[in-house]
C-alpha cells in the first residue's frame, strides 16, 4: 500500500493513499467467509473430539471386566 501511495497517478497523496487502501481491503475481504467458517467449525471439533474420547474411554472401561474385583464392589444389604 505504502509502495501505491508513493507511486501515485493522482492529484494527491491522500487520494492515491485511499485508491490503495480500497483495492487492500477488498483483496483482504476474499477469505473472510472461509475464516468465519473455521471459527465457526473449530470449536465444535474440540466438541466432538472430547466426546469421542469419553466414549472410547467407556467402551475401554467397560470391555475389561477383568480388572474389576466384585469383593471391592459396594452392593446394597439385602
Amino acid at each position: 500500500m505504502l509502495w501505491n501511495g508513493l507511486n501515485h497517478q493522482h492529484s494527491s497523496l491522500e487520494a492515491a493513499l485511499q485508491v490503495a487502501a480500497a483495492i487492500e481491503i477488498k483483496r483482504a475481504g476474499r477469505f473472510l467467509v472461509v475464516m468465519d467458517t473455521l471459527v465457526t467449525l473449530a470449536p465444535l471439533l474440540g466438541l466432538l473430539g472430547t466426546i469421542t474420547g469419553l466414549i472410547k474411554s467407556s467402551v475401554f472401561w467397560a470391555t475389561r471386566n477383568s480388572l474389576c474385583k466384585p469383593s471391592l464392589a459396594v452392593l446394597p444389604k439385602r
